[in-house]
């Protein structure tokens, strides 16, 4: 072999090494085991923004009125147009439930209402304020809120109470019973006729204590305390002929409520007592609420006074409180003086009670000087549903 190609022999074998030995050392992988390329941050960010998102759950927009009676007397019948008009202003569905003056009744309305669930508040007008205790504390542990409304409960932890001044109910019909026995005797003696509306409801409770913490001053003062439990109509009405009966020289009667009034007449007319002013044999008579009916016998001269309650703006300052809560998380504020002019229930004031926050509303004092008034519910009328 010449020199010439033994020289070309060899720089092509140099050749042939460096080429196999670049591809040992490069690493590459053939193109059939080639991993995807990574993609960029940027372009992970954006995906993951275009994705859909969970559905969330939507909250429960129900609230349960869980009623004394819905439908039994004008009071209750305000009381729950307040209620029921305020939640449907408020973007809810009510869900309305009737014991019918029946606390055990209550107690497994609200047991039920809790069973079925999907429920964003409760609205309460507690009949047996002991007794309904142990069911709010299980709306408690379901975190359900509760607002409870004219009567309050002994207590279980309850959003607040939007109530009357019991104590100023019972002082007031105290006031005028005193001025007319003042007027009628020269001083203030006489006996009274209380018909309580039962020791299991806290609002018959404080009317009753109100009055005595205000009679108690005038020792020549007899009162006599008839039982209607429960709110009985039967009983107020065979109270009222017993007592006038065993006690004939009765000068007086405080009420606890107008629900009795067709009752405590009729045990007047049995007892032959039912004299309208200004006849002396006419027997004083307080009350509380302000129905229509009671306004229209203060009008005749049958009844002297009743201290309305506001309840339609119960309903409505239940509910204002429960939505606060339910979308702003906003608590009612202890101290707190509400104020509006030409209310029948102003001003009002937060106070502490035994199961929470309480807003005490004023009562408006009904005379046959006051008793045309426009803000008086008994001055409107009020229908059932249909």
């Amino acid at each position: 072999m010449s020199e010439k190609n033994k020289w070309f022999l060899q720089i092509s074998l140099i050749a042939i090494l460096v080429l196999a030995l670049a591809a040992c050392s490069s690493g590459a992988k053939p193109p059939s085991s080639a991993e995807p390329p990574a993609k960029p941050a940027q372009e992970e960010t954006k995906a993951e923004a275009e994705a859909p998102a969970e559905p969330k759950a939507e909250a429960p927009k129900k609230i349960a009125y869980i009623a004394q009676s819905a439908f039994a007397n004008d009071f209750t019948l305000v009381e729950y147009y307040g209620v029921i008009d305020s939640i449907k202003k408020a973007g809810y569905e009510p869900v309305v439930y009737n014991p019918d003056f029946d606390g055990a009744t209550q107690i497994n309305m609200m047991q039920d209402a809790l069973a079925i669930g999907g429920l964003a508040g409760i609205i309460l007008h507690p009949i047996d304020s002991a007794l309904i205790v142990n069911t709010i504390t299980k709306a408690n542990e379901a975190g359900i809120p509760v607002v409870n409304v004219v009567a309050g409960s002994a207590g279980g932890d309850v959003l607040i109470t939007v109530r009357n001044n019991v104590l100023a109910e019972g002082s007031n019909a105290c006031e005028v019973i005193v001025k007319e026995l003042e007027e009628r005797h020269g001083e203030v003696k006489g006996v009274v006729l209380e018909v309580h509306g039962g020791l299991q409801d806290d609002v018959a409770k404080g009317r009753s204590q109100g009055y005595h913490e205000c009679m108690d001053a005038y020792p020549n003062v007899k009162t006599i305390i008839t039982e209607a439990t429960g709110w009985s109509i039967p009983l107020a009405e065979s109270g009222t002929r017993d007592a006038f009966t065993a006690n004939p020289d009765i000068e007086a009667i405080f009420s606890h409520a107008d629900y009795f009034n067709d009752s405590i007449e009729a045990g007047l007319v049995a007892a032959d007592r039912l004299f309208p002013r200004p006849d002396p044999k006419h027997v004083i008579w307080t009350s509380v609420d302000g129905a229509p009916h009671a306004l229209e016998r203060i009008r005749k001269g049958i009844m002297d006074q009743t201290s309305a309650n506001p309840n339609y703006a119960y309903g409505q300052w239940a509910v204002q409180f429960l939505v606060d809560f339910i979308e702003n998380g906003v608590k009612p504020e202890v101290g707190r003086v509400y104020e509006e002019d030409g209310a029948a229930w102003s001003p009002a004031r937060i106070e502490q009670g035994e199961a929470g926050p309480e807003m005490v509303m004023t009562p408006f004092n009904v005379t046959i000087d006051t008793v045309d008034s426009d803000i008086l519910w008994g001055n409107h009328t009020w229908t059932p549903p249909k």
